[in-house]
């Protein structure tokens, strides 16, 4: 099978070159609709999902790629909302396949970029709304040429490849900007910046500013804005796009229903600036509920974990505790992942300051249980960081994912060995 073929022996490198070289072998199908390219170290798959969302609610055909999944790789890419099954998903990874030749077999991440492109194709959508992997020049998605660049955000997010300070990681990112093609950028993308090198591309830059000073409000708002501009900038009619702009994807901000009657958030923050928005907004909803006489006692619970190239565990620690100073913090670590810190070394490597608070339980599944049990009615338990544990902790607390149940499971854990080797 295609799948298993590729997360059995896939490319080592990025290359670009590479990618362009399987792209052209195959026509480039990106050339048959309108693409809008989306980078950012944070938010970009949220503000992915709300464009997409408001271009299918306003009658287009909306091709979605996005990463990573938390279920299934199916889910990274859909049309309209729905999934790609798995059958479709072989055969178009077969034909990616089918071209490579000695020096062209593809990452992983490559391969499934290019089989989302030949699918939004042959499904005749209206726009394809692209996102980035890494982001930047280099990134397998920058082999499109689109109508709309975007950058949602800039914070410090894979250092060891995009670099080591904002400026450099806005650079690195800019680099899907292309010749008289718009670019709208987010509030925190440093605007003079793109300013110069929009200019040298000849393309229009459009900077989204965020009104609210209300870090709770800003949270989500900033993706919200930019996707609207998006739609404005593209001419869609924004009040027939429903829903769209308020829709956001699973693990971000997510109050999951459960058996105990906890308040459970489930939020993919993986970066330092990712995480003080998550604990502003964690703060901020517990004094309001505290205001509000519903949670005068109430504790927020922490149960995090991290891959070794995001945050180094004093720096997560000290946002976490930092934030919401009366917090416990429970480190967890996802099965048969090598870039996670292990429970022995993140525990090492953390300042007694912080380690009165943080408890090295390791097992998702037994940590969920063990904080929904011993947590009171008015405490917050917040399951964030990599995108990695979400999946077992959502099963954790029993939620079901039916869509794409064809992949076996011997395929499935072994493409998700794969990606946990990076």
């Amino acid at each position: 099978m295609a799948l298993r073929r590729l997360v059995q022996s896939p490319a080592q490198t990025l290359s670009l070159g590479r990618v362009q070289a399987l792209d052209r072998a195959l026509n480039s199908p990106w050339s048959q609709y309108p693409c809008v390219h989306i980078a950012g170290s944070n938010g970009k798959g949220s503000t992915a999902g709300k464009l997409a969302r408001s271009l299918s609610n306003a009658g287009y055909n909306t091709g979605l790629f996005t990463s990573p999944h938390i279920h299934t790789i199916c889910e990274r890419i859909q049309v309209n909302g729905r999934y790609i099954q798995y059958p479709q998903l072989q055969k178009y990874l077969a034909q990616v396949l089918a071209v490579e030749g000695p020096n062209t077999r593809p990452t992983t991440f490559e391969a499934l970029t290019l089989a989302a492109l030949l699918y939004f194709r042959d499904q005749n959508v209206d726009y394809g709304v692209i996102e980035c992997g890494l982001g930047g020049g280099s990134d397998a998605t920058n082999i499109i040429t689109p109508v709309l660049s975007v950058i949602t955000s800039i914070s410090l997010d894979h250092c060891d490849i995009l670099g080591n300070t904002t400026d450099e990681i806005t650079f690195a990112k800019a680099g899907i900007i292309k010749d008289r093609i718009p670019v709208i950028t987010g509030p925190t993308v440093p605007r003079q910046i793109i300013d110069r090198i929009a200019l040298d591309h000849g393309s229009t830059h459009y900077h989204v500013r965020n009104e609210h000073t209300d870090s709770s409000l800003s949270y989500d708002n900033d993706n919200r804005m930019v996707a609207l501009r998006c739609l404005e900038i593209l001419g869609i009619d924004i009040a027939a796009c429903g829903d769209g702009l308020s829709h956001s994807p699973s693990c971000r901000y997510e109050l999951i229903p459960n058996a105990y009657n906890r308040s459970v958030i489930m939020d993919a923050a993986h970066n330092r600036d990712g995480l003080t928005r998550l604990c502003q907004r964690v703060a901020g909803d517990m004094a309001n509920r505290s205001k509000a006489g519903s949670a005068t006692d109430g504790r927020t619970h922490f149960i995090f974990g991290m891959c070794r190239d995001k945050l180094e565990p004093n720096s997560a620690l000290s946002v976490l505790t930092g934030i919401c100073p009366q917090s416990s913090v429970h480190i967890v670590q996802a099965a048969n992942n090598q870039r996670f810190w292990p429970i022995s070394e993140f525990i090492a490597q953390t300042d007694e300051l912080y380690s009165v608070q943080c408890v090295s339980d390791g097992n998702i599944q037994s940590t969920i249980a063990h904080v929904l049990t011993n947590s009171r009615p008015d405490d917050l338990i917040v399951i964030c960081g990599s995108f990695f544990i979400m999946k077992e902790a959502r099963q954790a607390l029993g939620i079901k994912f039916e869509q794409c149940a064809e992949i076996d499971n011997e395929t499935g854990l072994l493409f998700d060995s794969c990606i946990a080797k990076g």
